[in-house]
């Protein structure tokens, strides 16, 4: 089994996780394609062909966050936009688009 190195203070994930027999160049070759394709996508598109996508996969929508902006100490995010700012539920909703956003799990909860 792997061990955690001193260096991954904030925890670490490893493909032989899902797969042990992974090695890099296959995984590698598995996402190569499908990346260069999404890349080229971007270039002429932009992010809004991503934002659905986006959307079904986000863990972060409907969490609670805390964030340097001002103006929005505290909410719940939304998602992003078409522009790819993280929108945060704060009374009205909010663009986060610099700083930082932070996510703790409530206590007991």
């Amino acid at each position: 089994p792997l061990e955690a190195s001193p260096g991954f203070d904030t925890g670490w994930a490893c493909l032989h996780e899902i797969d042990a027999e992974a090695t890099a160049p296959a995984a590698l070759h598995r996402v190569v394609l499908p990346l260069a394709l999404a890349l080229k996508r971007f270039e002429a598109e932009g992010l809004t062909p991503f934002v659905d996508a986006w959307q079904r996969r986000d863990l972060l929508a409907g969490q609670t966050v805390t964030t340097t902006q001002p103006g929005v100490a505290a909410g719940v995010a939304e998602g992003i936009d078409e522009h790819g700012a993280l929108r945060v539920r704060c009374g009205d909703v909010h663009r986060v688009v610099s700083g930082e956003v932070s996510v703790r799990a409530s206590v007991g909860g």
